[in-house]
């Protein structure tokens, strides 16, 4: 009979300190494996490579996702560089979510539409937004007789924002790892190939085969899984010692190959998490002529960190090794055993080595703002209130980077924001320059130290008193949910 095991994945996982190679009287022999070998486990001693595949991405996925905080919500601001890349992998492909407060009632769909590879979505989003008179209408109407009814008249559609947002996941763009995902199982099927043999582990098989027909292994005729076979049942002081040792011997080779496949991989995941980010939106405000103008903008913002997968694809040998390629089902094995091999040397260059462990990110945005012309008139009401349309065309460079990280990893870090925005045809604005340069120390969990110059082309720009340039320093609280 096939003996079901419970064995390591040995993929990716980070190594946990060592335990002692000993089996308690108490634990069962699947228990004893896994205490000794604290892994990612699966439950079939003869699992497939696709098995292990889709577990290997799966923990790729999850690793990736948590260094992605996403990107802020359309109408804010640039924040920083370094936390601001986009994460798609918890996107579900046609996906879509309505939420509502006391303002808002928002709709969210994310679409996959030809001719848009498999991974690639586009954000669809529609915000209708609690309508509000315009300001200056509404001190002009307060106390007139039409007041009342033209607040009435308001409803759900006088005040609504749509967006489209797109960020490509492609082999150049974006952290998506399904674009890589033919490169991942070239070097997960050689590390395997290379990785420590676990001969232990087949030994500990033939011998629980062997002893199959013993108790406590079979009671009243029926096999008995061995895994959840206290050692203390097992009788046979020799048997006893023997899956003791097969146990602790084959969790300390499982272990090593798992070291040695983790090796090989922990690169590509670098990489990965370093590509460029490429992403766009629109933005169209609908609004009905009392509640404010129509307007729309439109953004593109550039991201790029270290050295990345990208680096690695325009190398000569990087070039056969693109996901066409290895998609290919012409392609021979030997070509894509040569991927790993020319995978590793890029991976193991001194300078690639610097260029992935730089912690800078850079990014460029620009932006196109237009809101319309808008006119009100209410002659009864003797209200006549016309505003010029305008336009703002504005560009911006962030940079962000990790200085220091203590063995807390509490950061210091230090971050560069330029921004200039050209106004047309609004008295009210004036073409600006904004710039400033903050250092932060985390001083624990909870309090953050912040340093920063700002400097702006017109002293208005900034705090009361101040000039064009203004320093700050405080101490930044963060409060902890928790509390009653």
């Amino acid at each position: 009979m096939r003996m079901r095991l419970i064995i390591p994945l040995l993929l990716l996982v980070t190594a946990a300190p060592s335990f002692a190679q000993v089996c308690g009287n108490d634990e069962t022999i699947g228990e004893c494996f896994e205490r000794l070998n604290p892994s990612k486990f699966i439950a079939n001693a003869k699992a497939s490579d696709t098995v292990r595949e889709n577990e290997a991405t799966d923990a790729m996925k999850n690793q990736l996702a948590k260094a992605n905080t996403g990107v802020s919500t359309l109408d804010s601001p640039i924040n920083t560089s370094l936390r601001d890349f986009l994460s798609l992998f918890s996107a579900t492909m046609t996906s879509s979510k309505l939420t509502a407060n006391d303002n808002s009632l928002t709709l969210d769909w994310n679409a996959a539409l030809p001719p848009l590879s498999p991974g690639n979505i586009i954000k669809f989003q529609a915000v209708f937004n609690k309508p509000k008179l315009d300001a200056s209408l509404k001190t002009q109407l307060t106390g007139k007789s039409d007041f009342n009814s033209i607040t009435d008249s308001l409803n759900d559609l006088d005040d609504v924002q749509l967006s489209a947002t797109y960020a490509p996941t492609t082999q150049n763009f974006g952290r998506a790892l399904a674009a890589h995902h033919a490169l991942l199982l070239v070097i997960m099927r050689d590390a395997q190939r290379n990785a420590p043999k676990q001969k232990k582990l087949a030994d500990l098989v033939d011998l629980l085969q062997t002893v199959q027909s013993q108790p406590p292994f079979k009671v009243d005729g029926k096999d008995v899984d061995a895994l959840t076979v206290k050692l203390s049942d097992v009788t046979d002081k020799s048997v006893r010692d023997k899956i003791e040792q097969f146990v602790a011997s084959s969790a300390v080779q499982e272990k090593a190959a798992a070291d040695f496949i983790q090796s090989r991989t922990d690169p590509l995941r670098k990489l990965l998490s370093n590509q460029p980010q490429l992403y766009a939106s629109a933005i169209a405000n609908v609004r009905r002529n009392v509640v404010g103008a129509d307007g729309g903008s439109l953004k593109v913002t550039y991201e790029r960190g270290g050295t990345s997968l990208k680096d690695f694809y325009a190398t000569p040998s990087g070039r056969e090794c693109v996901p066409a390629i290895l998609t290919d089902p012409s392609v021979k094995s030997d070509v894509t055993k040569g991927c790993a091999t020319s995978f590793r040397v890029f991976a193991t260059d001194a300078s690639m080595l610097v260029g992935a462990a730089a912690t800078g990110r850079w990014s460029l945005a620009a932006e196109y703002d237009r809101t319309n012309a808008n006119s009100i008139n209410l002659t009864d009401d003797k209200i006549a209130i016309r505003t010029p349309g305008s336009h703002k065309v504005a560009g911006t460079f962030v940079y962000g980077a990790v200085l220091t990280r203590d063995a807390q990893n509490r950061e210091g870090r230090f971050d560069v924001n330029v921004s200039y925005e050209n106004y047309s045809k609004d008295p009210n604005l004036t073409n600006r320059i904004i710039a400033s340069a903050v250092y932060s120390q985390k001083l624990t969990d909870t309090l953050t130290l912040p340093l920063g110059v700002v400097y702006a082309s017109h002293s208005k720009d900034l705090p009361k008193n101040d000039k064009q340039i203004s320093v700050h320093f405080g101490l930044v609280y963060k409060i902890t949910g928790g509390g009653k």
